[in-house]
């Protein structure tokens, strides 16, 4: 049995390498998988040879390689803009008065609002807007460069902050629901120390210093104080 080439390219170069310790293996009577089982070493050391080369060979190719990426996209772009480029345009001028229009509530709610209150369904609604409108810009960005699958991921985003944002607007002040819009703009803070903890987790690996003991145990305090108030499910995503 003769192993046959079937990719180009970086696998080419770990199919030179490991193809004829692979076919010795086999001639000795074993079978592809029982090779490839014992071929993993050799894999591990074909990688270690092959990708020096490879990054030089990238770093040397790459300006030119991005002229013609770079000449391909602009076609392409031109191509769509051709077809999508007034709708594209309506879209984004909506998001442009969307943000002016949000931009002008705030400054009036900012006149009208007494310094001292802390109105808490206000500030989370002005917040999930202000993230509606950067996804928004998103998805402008996805589309104008011909990635309408990413722009679908995004508009779901922009689905799921519309539902919590008419889940605060229409039951944020309701007295059975007071603390509706607290406990939505304090769960930042169960977010916070979950990817802290990561980070520290990580850190080393990413070559990147750790947080101080103060911010940790700060955020855990805050964190502990939090799942005290509202219970164990506030812990998770959506709490």
């Amino acid at each position: 049995m003769r192993l046959r080439r079937r990719t180009t390219g970086f696998d080419d170069d770990i199919f030179d390498t490991m193809a004829p310790g692979v076919q010795r293996i086999m001639q000795q009577g074993l079978s592809l998988e029982q090779a490839m089982e014992l071929a993993v070493p050799a894999l591990h050391k074909a990688l270690d040879e092959v990708t020096p080369r490879i990054g030089r060979d990238l770093v040397r190719q790459a300006p030119r390689m991005l002229r013609q990426y770079r000449r391909r996209n602009r076609r392409f772009e031109r191509r769509l803009r051709k077809h999508w480029g007034q709708a594209l345009d309506r879209f984004y001028a909506i998001v442009v008065y969307a943000e002016e229009i949000g931009r002008e509530l705030y400054r009036m709610h900012l006149e009208e609002a007494d310094d001292e209150e802390f109105d808490a369904v206000f500030e989370a609604l002005i917040g999930l807007y202000a993230r509606a409108c950067r996804v928004a810009r998103e998805v402008h960005h996805l589309l104008s460069g011909g990635f309408p699958f990413g722009a679908l991921a995004r508009s779901r985003t922009l689905h799921e902050l519309a539902v919590i944002t008419i889940v605060i607007a229409d039951y944020g002040r309701e007295d059975e629901h007071a603390d509706l819009a607290d406990r939505f703009i304090q769960h930042a803070w169960i977010a916070r120390y979950r990817d802290a903890k990561l980070y520290q987790e990580s850190r080393e690996a990413l070559g990147q210093e750790p947080l101080s003991n103060e911010d940790m145990a700060q955020m855990q305090q805050q964190h502990d104080l939090l799942i005290a108030k509202y219970g164990k499910t506030y812990s998770k995503d959506y709490g």
